[in-house]
């Protein structure tokens, strides 16, 4: 087995199709890819998501997330979570009302 190396480079989609690179070193956080991949596209990252299906926390580092040279992750955009957050409510409210 390889040992780790310092940096990995992480390929990283948006639900629209459009992509970005970023080399990151293992002691990067998630917090510091997100607004990197937020630069290249010009938008604001909500959260990242592994290829699993594992929420990845902003103060987790790419190393406590095991993340590995040439993984996709998916990105969903402030404006995307925020569609999400006010259907959840909508639907917590008809489910109180119900």
């Amino acid at each position: 087995m390889d040992a780790p190396t310092a940096e990995v480079l992480l390929h990283v989609a948006l639900l629209s199709g459009r992509t970005a690179k970023v080399t990151a070193k293992l002691d990067t956080s998630v917090h510091e890819v997100k607004l990197d991949v937020g630069q290249q596209l010009d938008v604001s990252v909500a959260t990242l998501i592994a290829a699993d299906g594992q929420l990845l926390e902003d103060r987790w580092t790419v190393e406590d997330a095991k993340l590995q040279n040439g993984d996709t992750l998916q990105a969903t955009t402030a404006q995307i979570r925020s569609e999400l957050e006010r259907q959840a409510i909508g639907l917590l409210s008809q489910l109180d009302n119900g």
